[in-house]
């Protein structure tokens, strides 16, 4: 895996990635990237789900 192999040839004590958080069926179905780093490294992983600023307050929110 590219990624994996980047972090340990620069020495990079861990990984930070970003994550939809698409839920179990959409990961399987999509395939998470996440979870195959999660999966292939022996790195600590730190995942952070993205958060739309938009839900956050109701006059910003336009999905409705």
């Amino acid at each position: 895996m590219v990624l994996n192999d980047f972090a340990l040839c620069h020495q990079c004590d861990q990984i930070v990635m970003g994550t939809r958080g698409l839920g179990a069926l959409s990961g399987a179905l999509l395939g998470s990237v996440s979870h195959q780093v999660l999966e292939k490294t022996s790195l600590p992983v730190t995942l952070i789900k993205y958060l739309n600023p938009c839900s956050l307050h109701p006059k910003l929110n336009t999905t409705r």
